[in-house]
């Protein structure tokens, strides 16, 4: 049994012979981890570590948005519906990504999910989303009814490519019920309801597609395949903000205080500040190494990012941890799971 902590796969699919609801779990979305790893590794300049940490937040915030609406997703029956999170597809040499995907044996709905607080106007003369936030600042934002609309159309293109006849339906879900919701257009507000009324929303489609196209069978086939289609985000954090490797402070990090390096001593890690003891603190700066820096691991690499002297021990830890690898001995290479 893998122990707590130790490396796991960022997504949970449940495919072979499953009845569960949902087919692929939602993801931390990869830029969060490795903005929080860069912010963490690297001293920047103020402005730089304010824009980060904006950027960070408002990244969260989304993510929890989306997470919001799980509680009401959870409430369907089983047997009915298949649901994909974090659904990203190539269309052309382009991708696009779902938030949450819902497939039905008569329809498929796309979810884009909006987790922003005080009134959103809708201006479609502008196709632009109007943020008022509660204290009076004023943000805009891209429309997220077109932007739902173009990932219906990025997905009909994928369907027909892969022979799926299913109608597509889209929606526009914001997470916060204290959330007000205007528009100058009747038919963007009809895009988009409260996470509340979600299931409301989603019975309503069930009366609108009352024909069965698909037995449950074909429509589990094909969220299979829709699985084998999604790729995962690649983004190099480091490239991105001007950096460089030689920028990333290496050592095995307190999990408690934040101080960089533990002290190996007497097979455990200690923190030198606050005399944390953690036996597994090595795990977080081989995921923080993945994150940053886009190379396999080697125990050499192990040992200079961790600052560890025996061989032996760099091993023994390494393979504990159920890593992707090749190679035997001191050729073996360790590789990434994100």
């Amino acid at each position: 049994m893998q122990k707590e902590g130790y490396f796991k796969p960022i997504s949970k699919y449940n495919l072979k012979g499953s009845d569960e609801l949902i087919i692929k779990e939602r993801e931390i979305p990869i830029r969060i981890l490795k903005i929080q790893t860069l912010l963490d590794r690297v001293t920047l300049p103020p402005e730089k570590r304010v824009i980060l940490e904006g950027e960070l937040k408002s990244r969260l915030a989304g993510y929890y948005g989306e997470k919001a609406i799980d509680y009401y997703l959870r409430k369907l029956p089983k047997n009915d519906y298949c649901i994909l999170h974090s659904l990203r597809l190539k269309m052309n040499s382009d991708y696009f990504q779902i938030d949450t995907l819902l497939l039905t044996d008569k329809y498929a709905l796309i979810i884009e999910v909006k987790n922003l607080a005080g009134e959103l106007f809708i201006d479609v003369n502008c196709n632009q989303l109007i943020q008022t936030t509660p204290d009076g600042e004023v943000k805009g934002y891209q429309n997220p009814v077109q932007q739902a609309k173009y990932q219906k159309q990025d997905l009909e293109k994928v369907f027909k490519t892969k022979v799926i006849h299913l109608p597509v339906e889209y929606l526009v879900t914001i997470s916060k019920p204290s959330t007000i919701l205007k528009t100058n257009s009747k038919y963007a507000i009809s895009k988009m309801i409260h996470a509340q009324y979600l299931i409301e929303e989603i019975e309503r489609l069930n009366m609108k597609y009352h024909i069965v196209i698909h037995e449950q069978n074909a429509v589990k086939k094909m969220a299979k395949m829709l699985l084998k289609l999604h790729c995962r985000e690649t983004y190099d954090v480091l490239k991105a903000n001007q950096l460089t490797q030689e920028d990333v402070q290496k050592g095995v990090r307190c999990t408690d205080c934040g101080h960089t390096p533990m002290q190996r001593k007497h097979g455990t890690w200690k923190c030198p500040n606050c005399c944390k003891i953690d036996i597994n603190a090595h795990v977080k700066a081989v995921e923080d190494y993945f994150l940053l820096f886009d190379s396999p691991l080697t125990n050499q690499k192990f040992r200079e990012f961790t600052y560890m002297d025996s061989e032996q021990t760099a091993s023994r830890l390494l393979k504990k941890m159920n890593l992707p690898h090749s190679g035997n001995g001191r050729s073996r290479v360790y590789y990434s799971l994100y």
